[in-house]
C-alpha cells in the first residue's frame, strides 16, 4: 500500500451551485452549441460558474505539482485513499488499472502539461490535461448525477489567444441496450476580438463565450452535470497545501477567482 502523507494547511473549496437545479434559473442549452457575448445576461452567468470551475482546478494542480508527486518532465499526478478516520493523498504511478490499482485507492489523478511555450501565437500557447479515474475503492463514489459510475473525466485547458478553452468529458459503462461506452462533452471557449481572423469568420468579430455540447460519439453535458463532476471530484480530494503559486497557471483569463456561483438565469438573447 502506498505511503501516508501528512497533508497540512489549505482546505477545500466549497461545494459549487448546481446550476440548473431549478427550473426557474435554467438556461435553455442547446443540444450543440451556444454563443454569447458580454451583453448577454449568460455570458456574465458562465464567467462566474467558469471562474467556480477554476478555483478547484487550481487547487488540484497545486496538489499535483508537489515534488512528491512528479512523474515526468511534463507529467504529475496523486492517488487518493481511504483509511478508517478519512482520506489522504499519495503519489501514484502512471498505470494502467489493471496494472496498478492498489486496494483502498479511491481516485487515481493525472495532470499532464501538452504545450507550454511562451514565443508561440499571440501571447504563447498553454494546455494541460486532467485525467481522473476511480480506484477499486472510489468505483460507487465517482458517479455521474444519475448515479451511474464513472469510468474517466478528462479536463483539458488550452490558451492558444485568441482563444481560450475549458474542455470536459466522461466516459460511462455501456447501457443496457448499447455494447460500447457512453460518453459525454462539453466546451467553453472564449474568443477575443481579433480583426485579422475576423475576415475569416464572423466569430472573431467581438469577444464571445462559445458553448459546444454534443458531438461525434459524445452526448450533451449541461451544465448541472459539469458541476456535479467538479464538486464530486473535489469533495473526494482531502484538503491539502495550497495551490502552488509559482509557474503557469491552467487558465483563460476570462476566468478568476471567486467559489459561490450564481444560477444564470433564462434570457431571449441568443445567437447560434
Amino acid at each position: 500500500m502506498a505511503k501516508r502523507q501528512r497533508q497540512v494547511g489549505g482546505k477545500k473549496e466549497a461545494p459549487l451551485a448546481v446550476v440548473g437545479s431549478s427550473d426557474s434559473d435554467v438556461v435553455q442549452q442547446s443540444p450543440k452549441k451556444e454563443v454569447y457575448t458580454p451583453e448577454d445576461t449568460e455570458y456574465q452567468a458562465y464567467s462566474e460558474l467558469l471562474k467556480g470551475f477554476f478555483d478547484k482546478l487550481f487547487r488540484w494542480q497545486g496538489i499535483a505539482k508537489a515534488a512528491e508527486h512528479k512523474i515526468s518532465d511534463v507529467k504529475q499526478g496523486f492517488d487518493v485513499f481511504s483509511i478508517p478516520d478519512g482520506l489522504y493523498i499519495a503519489p501514484t504511478r502512471d498505470a494502467p488499472d489493471f496494472m496498478y490499482d492498489p486496494p483502498n485507492r479511491i481516485l487515481h489523478v493525472i495532470d499532464k502539461t501538452d504545450l507550454d511555450d511562451p514565443e508561440l501565437s499571440i501571447a504563447g500557447v498553454f494546455q494541460e490535461t486532467f485525467t481522473i479515474c476511480p480506484g477499486s475503492e472510489g468505483k460507487q463514489l465517482f458517479v455521474n448525477p444519475d448515479g451511474v459510475p464513472i469510468r474517466e473525466v478528462t479536463i483539458e485547458v488550452s490558451n492558444q489567444r485568441p482563444i481560450q478553452s475549458l474542455e470536459i468529458q466522461t466516459k460511462l459503462p455501456p447501457t443496457s441496450q448499447s455494447q460500447r461506452n457512453t460518453y459525454r462533452h462539453v466546451s467553453y471557449d472564449f474568443r477575443e476580438k481579433n480583426d485579422i481572423l475576423a475576415e475569416r469568420s464572423p466569430l472573431f468579430l467581438e469577444n464571445n463565450l462559445r458553448i459546444v455540447r454534443a458531438y461525434s460519439l459524445y452526448d450533451a453535458m449541461t451544465d448541472a452535470y459539469a458541476t456535479h463532476l467538479f464538486n464530486t471530484i473535489d469533495g473526494l480530494i482531502p484538503g491539502a497545501p495550497a495551490p502552488h503559486q509559482s509557474g503557469r497557471r491552467p487558465t483563460p483569463e476570462l476566468i478568476r477567482a471567486p467559489r459561490q456561483l450564481p444560477a444564470p438565469r433564462r434570457t431571449p438573447t441568443r445567437r447560434t
